[in-house]
């Protein structure tokens, strides 16, 4: 298992965890998908049909969801959210020298 495989297996157990513990899960701004294999499928759609509210910060993983939980996704759970950190631009300032002052 890849160094990848294993981060996000953790984290799929983490979230049934936290469901199984009775927990509202709220499921930040992510990329939803691909889901590639049965397996990954199976525990997303098992995942965000039971999260209290889904972000995703790009469209297609919307549609994609909406296609897998149909009518569910429509509740109003399922909503667009920019990511901070794949939004956010530095601002780099230009270098200033004493004659722009003069």
């Amino acid at each position: 298992m890849t160094s990848t495989a294993s981060a996000n297996a953790l984290c799929v157990a983490a979230q049934i965890l936290a469901l199984w513990a009775g927990k509202k899960l709220i499921l930040l701004p992510q990329t939803l998908g691909p889901f590639k294999s049965r397996w990954a499928r199976a525990m997303g759609k098992y995942i965000m049909k039971r999260a209290v509210v889904i972000y995703s910060r790009d469209h297609a993983g919307i549609k994609q969801v909406e296609n897998w939980l149909g009518l569910e996704a429509r509740s109003g759970r399922l909503k667009f959210c920019y990511d901070v950190d794949s939004s956010w631009i530095p601002y780099h300032r230009p270098e200033s020298t004493l004659s722009d002052f003069l």
